[in-house]
């Protein structure tokens, strides 16, 4: 692995802070209460500026953008491969890097993210501080193995080859050991790679500020020693896994149209828990929190709410809880005043409720034209509508509520 540019990062500290696990970097253990560290077997960062040079081989991995502008992403691969207990189920996981190397100035703080990468590529084994010519195979800016593949674009780009959501984040500041997770997107990596071994090409590194000149930091890679960066996975046995009980039910709700419903519920159990909420016993889109909130409710939102709460041992639904929508208040007619030549209509606009302003010059016609159509807001409010049209004699005027 190679750091930025020598103009970039000849400003960072040439001292490194080394920071001491209480584990060896190269071994991998399991604690007694479940938690498995691995230390990643392939870590490299690639530059802006050196764009054919591999820097597989360094004492750390640069991410961000170098005081001079000019961007670095680093990667980190760990095996999982034979690694958990058989029949183990991942609970979380998390991510431990140690920033070794900031900007002589101290640079700019900024959030990193990890991103789940789709395809293979090569650590090379080059070293220094702009690396050196990549081998075949060898991982640079341009290309993710020299010679063969390249980048959908330089330096990659979502969602050709990696996810545009980083999988998990963490702020930095100066130098010290930072942890991305536990996270949901952490343990659906980690999860996924264990079912698909083949599809395994870790995570790149990216600070979400890329735009930002000085928010480059070293971090340390396994060339480094105790300062590499550290899956951490915490996991059950299938005795220790305890089902899913739900403690406190959502409560139902009566609220007008265009109101907010906000339900909740509080389960018990072996993280994870996930949820599903159900409106008729069907499954809410998005309705995967502990929280449902429903904005701008309407008549067809009236209706029996359940969610159902699991874990690797079992699922558990919680009571049912319904929602009343009341029906709107219907529009008013505040006043009517002529201006210029033009007739103005104030008109209070109640929430949840559309409707038409429509006018006739003779109400036994049954020939009414409409003024204006307003939409249901989320908010009462006066509207005023201007009819244009030359009167001659009288002119009558009609509010017509819209489903």
């Amino acid at each position: 692995m190679k750091s930025m540019s020598a103009a970039g990062w000849g400003k960072f500290a040439s001292a490194c802070a080394i920071v001491c696990f209480f584990f060896m970097p190269n071994v991998r253990w399991a604690s007694a209460a479940g938690t498995l560290r691995l230390p990643p077997v392939a870590d490299v960062s690639m530059h802006e500026i050196a764009p054919t040079a591999n820097m597989g081989g360094h004492t750390h991995f640069a991410a961000g953008t170098t005081e001079v502008g000019k961007r670095s992403r680093g990667l980190v691969r760990f095996d999982l491969s034979g690694q958990l207990p058989e029949g183990a189920t991942v609970q979380a996981a998390s991510v431990i890097l140690t920033v070794t190397r900031t900007p002589a100035l101290g640079g700019v703080g900024s959030t990193f993210g990890l991103h789940r990468v789709f395809s293979q590529w090569g650590e090379g084994t080059k070293t220094g501080n702009l690396g050196s010519a990549a081998e075949a195979g060898e991982l640079t800016w341009n290309e993710r193995l020299s010679g063969g593949e390249a980048w959908t674009s330089p330096g990659g780009a979502a969602p050709g080859d990696f996810f545009e959501t980083a999988s998990g984040s963490f702020s930095v500041a100066g130098k010290g050991v930072y942890v991305a997770g536990p996270s949901a997107g952490l343990l659906e990596d980690v999860r996924f790679w264990l079912g698909n071994p083949d599809s395994n090409f870790g995570w790149m590194v990216i600070s979400q500020s890329e735009e930002v000149s000085g928010t480059a930091r070293g971090f340390g890679t396994r060339e480094e020693g105790a300062t590499a960066a550290v899956l951490q996975i915490e996991y059950a046995m299938p005795g220790d896994i305890v089902p899913p009980a739900i403690s406190v039910n959502p409560v139902g709700q009566v609220v007008p149209a265009g109101g907010t419903v906000v339900m909740s519920v509080v389960a018990e159990g072996s993280q994870p828990l996930s949820y599903q909420w159900q409106f008729g016993g069907v499954d809410i889109p998005g309705g995967t929190g502990d929280v449902l909130a429903l904005n701008f409710v309407q008549s067809g939102n009236a209706g029996v709410y359940r969610v159902i709460v699991s874990n690797p041992a079992g699922s558990v639904i919680a009571g049912e809880a319904v929602v009343s929508v009341t029906p709107p208040e219907p529009p008013r007619i505040l006043g009517v005043e002529f201006a210029g030549g033009r007739i103005l209509i104030r008109v209070v606009r109640e929430p949840g409720i559309g409707w038409v302003m429509e006018s006739t010059d003779a109400v036994g016609s049954g020939v009414w034209s409409a003024l204006a159509t307003v939409a249901p807001a989320a908010g009462t409010e006066i509207v005023q509508i201007e009819d244009g049209s030359p009167v001659d004699g009288r002119r009558f005027y009609r509010i017509r509520i819209v489903e």
